[in-house]
């Protein structure tokens, strides 16, 4: 591939980026972010970007604040430093998640405006949980489909239970879910929410005794709202109860409270690098990103990829 194309990751990100540029047989380099006066941030480059098309791989940390303003901070100093194009490779696009009572306070209009200001050229994300939000930005965002990111887990694991069926708490997700299913031939089942004495509650409209239950999920924080419902689930007589969700922020005390919970295990695509419950299976979204880059440098189609 021609040397005009760089893949690069601020250092956390790295042994990924590195990982996918081998693949590719395409150039890698580092970023730095470091804090000077304890407070603030200096980017140092670590390659030369003049007239490059870079593919940036950027992982968002918590707290999400100031790893959004590192990543402003970066795609600012490469168009600065002469890059042609910045192709912004963010697993989990913040904000896009926010409760009805929370969303007047939650200006996401300005964190658009400063990705658009800070030179990104277009935005791949994974299974954003509004992707409505697209059209605001005046920039190229891509919406991986969690159908594309967990194919080999969806193949390898559920394609060949008969037994299995498919479900999600979440109303929003329910077309999501019910697309799963039908990749996997498994029945979708409806899930009605209740809240009665301050707690909310589940009516599953169907019978699922001695069945293998799959959680359709985006997000897990605590994990404490799936495992309510995992219990739920298995008094209603479910053999075991798995969960897909694209993203697992895990709070502190998260994975002893999932290791000790009935759930059997979790899959998500992206993972604050923590010590992780044997139960949660982090699922490798190397192949996908160096599929797209592919279909960037060669011109080719990328929406009929990643549905």
């Amino acid at each position: 591939m021609e040397k005009e194309y760089i893949i690069m990751a601020p250092q956390k990100d790295l042994p990924l980026a590195t990982a996918i540029a081998d693949k590719l047989d395409l150039p890698i380099a580092g970023i730095d972010l470091k804090k000077i006066n304890e407070s603030e941030t200096v980017v140092d480059i670590k390659s030369y970007v003049n007239h490059k098309t870079v593919f940036l791989i950027f992982n968002l940390n918590t707290p999400i604040n100031d790893s959004l303003m590192n990543l402003f901070f970066t795609s600012d100093l490469l168009k600065k430093q002469g890059a042609q194009k910045i192709h912004l490779f963010l697993p989990y696009f913040p904000y896009t998640k926010i409760p009805d009572d929370l969303i007047t306070s939650i200006d996401l209009n300005l964190i658009i405006r400063f990705i658009e200001v800070s030179g990104i050229d277009s935005i791949y994300t994974f299974d954003m949980f509004n992707p409505q939000i697209t059209s605001a930005i005046n920039i190229p965002i891509y919406n991986i489909s969690m159908k594309r990111l967990f194919s080999k887990i969806l193949e390898e694991k559920y394609f060949t239970n008969k037994n299995l069926i498919t479900t999600t708490i979440d109303f929003e997700f329910q077309y999501r879910a019910r697309d799963i299913a039908k990749e996997i031939n498994s029945k979708f089942v409806t899930v009605n929410k209740y809240f009665k004495d301050n707690q909310e509650n589940y009516e599953i409209e169907s019978n699922i005794n001695d069945k293998d239950v799959l959680v359709i999920a985006n997000l897990i924080v605590s994990a404490q709202i799936l495992i309510n419902f995992a219990n739920y689930l298995t008094t209603k007589g479910a053999r075991s109860v798995s969960i897909l969700a694209t993203h697992g922020v895990f709070s502190e005390g998260s994975s002893t409270i999932i290791e000790n919970s009935v759930i059997k295990d979790i899959y998500v695509c992206t993972a604050q690098k923590q010590k992780l419950s044997s139960k949660i299976k982090v699922v490798s979204y190397i192949n996908v990103i160096k599929e797209i880059i592919e279909r960037i440098i060669e011109e080719k189609n990328i929406k009929s990829f990643i549905n």
